[in-house]
């Protein structure tokens, strides 16, 4: 167990897509995670997001993990694990020792569809990505506050 809720510390979740990634933050408490913008995966992904680990002071990226329903991996997962190499040795490159960790991210993107629209949300595919991170996300905290 990886007892990382004895730290003051913030997780950016990333609900990975080929052309859009959605962005998601905890709070220091580690309670609650908050949607937080959408951002096109284009050539700048990659500062934005050392931009949000600095202004959000990140120290644990969590990336959705798109498998199928029956747990067996999509074609989306094999450009997740290229994109989590990428930034890795961009991170590395900027002497970032950023924990960086899959999880299993099935359900949330329905789950976020269904409550936007509950919500009377327009734009739902553009809203959808952050949203669905934070629904991996507050789902990652909620077991690592039981497993604690």
């Amino acid at each position: 167990m990886r007892k990382i809720f004895r730290t003051k510390l913030k997780i950016l979740a990333l609900d990975f897509g080929e052309k859009r990634i959605g962005f998601a933050i905890s709070n220091f408490e580690f309670r609650i995670a908050f949607a937080d913008e959408i951002l096109e995966n284009n050539s700048e992904i990659f500062a934005k997001i050392l931009q949000k680990i600095s202004e959000k002071k990140i120290t644990k990226i969590l990336i959705g993990a798109p498998y199928f329903f029956d747990g067996s991996d999509s074609p989306l997962l094999k450009s997740a694990k290229k994109f989590i190499a990428k930034l890795r040795g961009f991170l590395n490159s900027k002497n970032l020792k950023i924990e960086i960790e899959f999880f299993d991210e099935r359900f949330s993107s329905a789950a976020s569809l269904r409550g936007l629209k509950k919500l009377g949300a327009k734009n739902l595919r553009k809203k959808n990505d952050a949203s669905a991170a934070a629904i991996f996300l507050q789902t990652f905290l909620d077991r690592e506050k039981k497993e604690i």
